[in-house]
């Protein structure tokens, strides 16, 4: 099946590369192409070389192997493929190498663009400044989100020990990004509305550029419009309600993508932020409640702690 469609996500490299791609055309010749609208997985084999240079809003044309999406044959376990649905995706196509070419390169929106340069400089960055392969390929997952480069033996280590969520980018990487961005514009502007505003619209175009950079998780995401919410309510309210602010992100994010609930990185996200809102309190004053401290760093380390 011949189609002309546009690159969503960056491939990942896993035994094969695999991305998201937006159908635009779809018929049994080129000449014979209809225009459409859809998404699919598409699957590279892992020795394409071609397939692993493509980025998001590049455009390709292919001719592949369309498969419906199936259900998983074990009950009660994950299904990828019922993930992949509440992405609006219900099939795949399989693409040998010498099917497949590109035809228009980075036609994404100009924030997609910004953020595709910056990652690739700061990947070019890390090959400059980083001998090691594995140092090179850990610090691009862990400030980028970029795991293709990843060794599969070593990936493979940190998922038998439990530690593979420190490659992937949370919201504390938008935390420590946003502090180091009003570090600074706070030197530049002063407190006033005018100002006030424009810090608001540069922190967030900087977070939106940054969850392009990170491949979009719901943990990016949540922190993002978060942070966004938050400074609103601090720059012109009189006070910020942490249960409200979770709420309105909340709101937002399922008004964007409504099928967002389903996907296990936002359920765990908003309840993990959830019960660290309910329960900090009441832990962090059970120790005052029997024992009088007056040291700041005791102080200090058991609000980390709680």
């Amino acid at each position: 099946m011949y189609m002309s469609a546009k690159i969503l996500t960056i491939p990942k490299k896993t035994t094969r590369y695999s991305c998201f791609i937006q159908i635009n055309a779809i018929g049994s010749s080129i000449d014979s192409m209809n225009n459409v609208t859809g998404k699919m997985t598409a699957y590279f084999k892992l020795e394409d070389s071609i397939a692993s240079t493509y980025s998001p809003g590049d455009e390709i044309l292919l001719n592949g192997y369309v498969k419906a999406l199936r259900l998983s044959r074990n009950p009660n376990t994950f299904d990828f493929n019922d993930y992949l649905k509440t992405k609006h995706i219900f099939h795949r196509v399989d693409i040998a190498p010498e099917l497949h070419s590109s035809t228009s390169k980075n036609l994404a929106n100009p924030i997609e663009r910004l953020a595709n340069n910056i990652r690739s400089h700061a990947l070019k960055t890390f090959d400059k400044y980083l001998d090691n392969n594995d140092h090179r390929s850990l610090t691009a997952a862990m400030v980028l989100g970029f795991r293709n480069t990843i060794n599969p033996e070593l990936y493979a280590s940190y998922t038998k020990t439990g530690a593979v969520h420190v490659l992937a980018v949370s919201g504390l990487h938008v935390g420590i990004l946003c502090q180091i961005i009003l570090f600074f514009l706070n030197k530049l502007f002063k407190s006033s509305n005018r100002d006030k505003l424009i810090k608001l619209s540069l922190l967030a175009f900087s977070t939106s550029t940054y969850i392009i950079i990170t491949g979009g998780s719901a943990a990016v995401m949540r922190a993002s419009v978060m942070i966004i919410i938050y400074y609103v309510g601090k720059y012109w309210a009189d006070r910020v309600d942490s249960y409200n602010v979770l709420s309105m992100t909340a709101f937002f994010l399922m008004l964007y993508d409504p099928y967002m609930i389903f996907q296990a990185s936002f359920q765990f996200s908003f309840l993990a932020l959830l019960s660290i809102l309910y329960f900090y309190k009441p832990i962090y004053e059970w120790l005052f409640n029997h024992i009088e401290i007056n040291s700041r760093l005791i102080n200090y380390m058991w609000q980390m702690i709680a």
